[in-house]
């Protein structure tokens, strides 16, 4: 099954979304209110179709003055996405992984992983994030139900951790210097954000 690659995909469809690049391009005063109401339903049909997956989608242009979300649980008003610029660089297309992370989102803070679209400018009140937060227990489906043998063991490795779900013996880790030579060879392909 396909359907990690179908909801970075509909990430992806949405970044490129002409409503989006309208309503960050132009200021408040001249955006059509059509816009938000057809944003707001292509987030909420996002949402509605993965939610097996997606734990919530959450778009911020201009530091909260346009912001849509879609989730199950309360967002929380004083979640600021400002570091994520300094922290995740160097994708020219500014999508970007964060692997098992504490939910800074939501009032209820519980842990997730997020895939995400940096709006860049160099003008803040052009800068935006379109992130969506995926279940963490998803993961844990899979890899509970992966055909993997009493020793082996699945791991997401990304720059900013590992995410495994079954404790593996020392022995049987991946050290810190194969994390680093598999995330080198990634970069190097393209492949890791």
């Amino acid at each position: 099954d396909f359907i990690l690659t179908d909801v970075f995909e509909q990430l992806v469809l949405l970044s490129k979304d002409p409503k989006i690049a309208a309503l960050d391009a132009t200021d408040s005063e001249t955006r059509n209110s059509k816009l938000y109401v057809e944003v707001d339903d292509d987030i909420r049909a996002i949402y509605h179709r993965f939610n097996s997956i997606i734990d919530s989608i959450y778009i911020d242009i201009d530091d909260g003055k346009v912001s849509f979300y879609q989730g199950s649980q309360q967002l929380n008003s004083e979640f600021s996405y400002g570091h994520y610029f300094k922290e995740f660089t160097g994708n020219k297309e500014s999508f970007y992984w964060q692997n098992i992370h504490p939910n800074m989102l939501m009032t209820n803070s519980y842990d997730v992983i997020s895939v995400f679209h940096l709006i860049e400018s160099d003008n803040p009140a052009e800068r935006g994030i379109l992130l969506f937060n995926l279940r963490a227990d998803f993961f844990e489906n899979v890899f509970n139900k992966s055909l993997i043998g009493e020793n082996g063991y699945l791991t997401l490795i990304s720059s900013d951790g590992n995410f495994q779900i079954k404790e593996v013996p020392d022995g049987y880790q991946l050290d810190a210097k194969t994390v680093q030579v598999l995330n080198q060879l990634e970069q190097k392909e393209g492949k890791h954000t």
